[in-house]
C-alpha cells in the first residue's frame, strides 16, 4: 500500500510539471510570436517548438533533469524579457486615442481636459476630429451609467461608465487600448504587452454611436445604484486620478488583468463597494445579471425584460442629430423614469 501511494504521488507530479512545463513553452511561444522582430519571429518560433518538443520527449528518458535545467533556463530568459518590456507615450498613436484626458478638482468644479466629442463617418476616421476642454459642476452629480456593447460573442462586451449631472451633461468613460496606427484589437496579443492602456473621457454621443453606427454593435444601458453616500463622487474622482496617473505615467493593457472590466472593478472596490469574486466579472457579457442579482441595477422587472428595455442601439440610431441624444437614450429605460 505504502510504495502504492509513491507511485501514486510520482505520477501526479509529473503529470503535474510536464503541464506546467506546456504551458510554459505555449506562453513563451506567445510571446516570440507578439514581441519577436517581424522577420524573425516565424523562425524563432519554429525553432522554440522543436525545442520544447525536444524537452517534453526527454522528459520521459534519462535526461531528463538536464532537459528541464535547461528549459528553466530558457523560459527565465523569455520572463526576463517580457518584464524589460515597458510602455511609452511615445508612439505613433491613432487619432482618437492621441491624446490623455487630464483633469483638476476644485472644491465642487472638475476641469477636464482633452474630452473627445468626434464625428465618427467610419471605425478610423471622424469629421470633426474635436478634443474640448470642459467643466462639470460635481454638486449637481446624479447618477451613474452602465453602458455595455457586445460586438460578437454574448459572453464578450465592452464596459463604458457615464456620470450624468442635473444640467443634463453627461461624462463617459471608456477604458481602451490605445492603438498605434495601423494596429487594431487582438486580446491574445493583449497579454503580451503589445499595447498601451488609456482612459478615455468623451462625449456619450461619440462613444455610443461609433458602437451603433459605426461598427453595428449591441449596446445596452443600465442605471447602478446602491452605493453608499458619497459613491458617486468618490467613483469618478478614481476616473479622474487613474487619467492623470496615466498622463504621468504610461501603462500596458492587458486582456485578463487589466482591461474595462478589471478597472471599473478596482474603483468600485476602492470606494468600499466590494463585488464578490464571480465568473460573470471575466466574461462580462454576463455583468448585467450579476449587477441585477446584487441589487446593484433596477429590479422592477424580471431580469430578461430588465435586458430587453436597456438596447438602446435602435434609439442611438434614431436620435443619432439630436441635441437631447442622452436624454432620448434614456427614455423607457427602467430606474431612470424616461428622463435623464
Amino acid at each position: 500500500m505504502h510504495n502504492s501511494s509513491m507511485t501514486l504521488r510520482s505520477l501526479f507530479g509529473s503529470a503535474l510539471l510536464l503541464l506546467c512545463t506546456g504551458l510554459a513553452a505555449v506562453w513563451t511561444a506567445g510571446l516570440i510570436w507578439f514581441q519577436g522582430p517581424v522577420l524573425l519571429r516565424t523562425l524563432a518560433l519554429v525553432a522554440f517548438l522543436s525545442f520544447s518538443v525536444t524537452v517534453l520527449i526527454a522528459f520521459f528518458t534519462r535526461r531528463r533533469r538536464r532537459a528541464m535545467a535547461l528549459f528553466l533556463a530558457v523560459f527565465a530568459a523569455a520572463l526576463g524579457w517580457f518584464f524589460s518590456l515597458t510602455p511609452s507615450h511615445d508612439r505613433d498613436w491613432r487619432p482618437e486615442v492621441a491624446r490623455l484626458p487630464v483633469g483638476v478638482i476644485e472644491g465642487d468644479r472638475l476641469s477636464l481636459r482633452n474630452v473627445r466629442n468626434f464625428n465618427w463617418i467610419s471605425e478610423t476616421e471622424a469629421d470633426p476630429e474635436r478634443w474640448e476642454d470642459r467643466e462639470y459642476d460635481l454638486s449637481r452629480l446624479e447618477s451613474v451609467d452602465l453602458f455595455l456593447s457586445y460586438w460578437g460573442r454574448p459572453e464578450m462586451a465592452h464596459t463604458i461608465l457615464s456620470f450624468g449631472f442635473g444640467n443634463g451633461e453627461f461624462l463617459a468613460w471608456s477604458v481602451e487600448v490605445r492603438y498605434r496606427q495601423g494596429t487594431g484589437f487582438d486580446a491574445m496579443a493583449g497579454l503580451f504587452r503589445t499595447n498601451e492602456i488609456i482612459l478615455v473621457a468623451a462625449d456619450e454621443r461619440d462613444v455610443i454611436r461609433r458602437r451603433t453606427e459605426i461598427t453595428r454593435e449591441d449596446v445596452y444601458l443600465f442605471r447602478l445604484g446602491g452605493g453608499p453616500p458619497g459613491s458617486m463622487r468618490a467613483f469618478l474622482t478614481g476616473y479622474v486620478e487613474d487619467a492623470n496617473a496615466l498622463a504621468k505615467a504610461p501603462a500596458f493593457y492587458n486582456s485578463l488583468t487589466t482591461n474595462c472590466t478589471t478597472v471599473v472593478l478596482r474603483l468600485l472596490r476602492g470606494i468600499g463597494i466590494h463585488l464578490p469574486l464571480d465568473w460573470r466579472l471575466i466574461a462580462n457579457g454576463f455583468l448585467p445579471e450579476f449587477l441585477y442579482e446584487r441589487g446593484a441595477v433596477d429590479r422592477s422587472l424580471p431580469f430578461e425584460q430588465l435586458r430587453a428595455a436597456s438596447a438602446i442601439s435602435e434609439k442611438a440610431r434614431l436620435y443619432r442629430d439630436d441635441p437631447e441624444f442622452s436624454t432620448k437614450i434614456r427614455q423607457s429605460i427602467p430606474g431612470m423614469g424616461g428622463k435623464s
